[in-house]
């Protein structure tokens, strides 16, 4: 509805222009406080003004915009060790080894198959290297004389997967 009301103020001063440019004066007198409806007659000291209503088509599209949907953010991933992925080397050039307490993953599981071989089952193949399994490093390292870290490193890894290991050969 305010549109209507500028459109309608709009006619009436260019009404009001028209009659006051042809009685010569040059200028627009309009009176802010005058309303008029259509075809409604106003009259001012000099000027009778009667208004005609124009139609101006306004074409107005709505668009509605669903709200976004509100997404949970993604949990925050920590990741609670570290994975050691196979220990298999088929080439036999691998020499990182270096798995330690708090890894976890399928080497670990592997490492702990190994040690289950060589110690007589005593860990549980669960794939996380957590106490048990690195107090069965350790008394593996002091069973093969190499030097107790429960890390284990290329020599220990050796050691552990050779069915007839000397540590002189490390």
């Amino acid at each position: 509805m305010p549109r209507n009301l500028t459109v309608l103020t709009m006619s009436l001063l260019l009404a009001g222009a028209a009659c006051s440019s042809d009685s010569g004066s040059g200028g627009v007198e309009a009176d802010a406080t005058t309303t008029a409806a259509e075809g409604a007659t106003t009259t001012d000291a000099a000027t009778t003004t009667t208004v005609v209503a124009t139609t101006v088509a306004v074409s107005t599209t709505v668009v509605v915009v669903p709200p976004l949907p509100t997404v949970a953010p993604p949990p925050v991933t920590v990741a609670r060790c570290r994975n050691v992925g196979t220990l298999y080397d088929p080439t036999g050039r691998r020499n990182d080894y270096d798995i330690r307490i708090g890894d976890c993953g399928l080497g670990v599981m592997e490492l702990q198959d190994y040690l289950n071989v060589k110690l007589g089952n005593i860990l549980e193949e669960d794939g996380e290297f957590g106490p048990a399994t690195d107090a069965a490093v350790r008394a593996f390292q002091l069973s093969v004389d190499l030097p107790v870290t429960g890390i284990v490193d290329l020599s220990t890894y050796i050691a552990v997967t050779s069915d007839d290991y000397d540590p002189a050969d490390a």
